[in-house]
This record gives structure tokens, sequence and C-alpha cells, in this order.
């Protein structure tokens, strides 16, 4: 089903009269993995639960129960991936913090760009707030020491 609307949607584009919207919905959380997984993971839990609570019911439009079956298989993967990823991300910025701790008493200007970039950077991620709060502390120390 996943290939079958891509093709869809490469065809007639996501305003393609025969998609569903649950449809859509999908091609828009597929589209969005690669650059922002983290929002790809939010739109298919939302677009779940937003099309799952009747599945139960007679009514239930088969394609609608295969793509939100396809969404629940695909968020799986996606949360295995995105999970990978951010313990090696995790790993470099907590590198990245040391070597601007080793930095900090002979260069603390260098030091200083160094936490301001992490701040710059992974600020906005919630699987960063930690790393995020320490760069923000030790750069708020730096400055105490000017």
């Amino acid at each position: 089903m996943h290939r079958r609307l891509q093709l869809q949607a490469r065809r007639g584009g996501l305003a393609d009269p025969t998609l569903r919207p649950v449809e859509v919905l999908y091609l828009e959380a597929m589209n969005a993995a690669a650059a922002a997984p983290e929002q790809a993971i939010g739109m298919l839990e939302s677009m779940i639960t937003l099309y799952s609570a009747d599945d139960t019911s007679d009514s239930t439009d088969e394609r609608r129960a295969l793509c939100v079956q396809l969404a629940k298989r695909q968020l799986a993967l996606l949360r295995e991936d995105f999970d990978k990823l951010t313990a090696r991300q995790l790993a470099a910025i907590r590198e990245r913090l040391a070597t601007a701790d080793s930095l900090a008493s002979e260069h603390p200007s260098q030091a200083r760009d160094m936490y301001e970039a992490i701040l710059r950077l992974y600020g906005d991620r919630a699987w960063a707030a930690a790393v995020v709060a320490e760069a923000r502390q030790k750069l708020d120390s730096l400055a105490g020491k000017r």
C-alpha cells in the first residue's frame, strides 16, 4: 500500500481527488520523515489517534483501516530509527561539550562559541534538553568569569 500511495501521489500530487484524507496525511508524514523525523512521528501518532478511533465498527472504510495499520508499522520503524539517531547525536554533542570544557580555561571565547552553537543547533529539540541545559549552564559560568 505504501508504494501504491507514493505512486498515486507522484502522478496526481497530494491534491489527487482519489486520495483519502488519511492517505494524504500518511504521505505528508512520510515525506517529512527524512528531514524532520520527530515531526513525522508526531504526525503519524496524531493520524493514528484520529483515524483509528472507530476501527472496530462495521462502517470502517477498508482503505482507511489499511492506511492506519501501515502508519502503525511505519511509526514503529521510525521510532526505532529516531532512537538510534538521537543516541548517536547525543554522543557527538557530549563529545563537543567535553572539547569546549577543555578549551574553557585557555580559550574561553572558543568554548563560548561552541556552547552557543549547541544552543542554536539543538535548543529546540526535546531529546537534547539535558545537554542543552548543560551547555547553557557552562556558558553562563563562562559569562560570570569575564
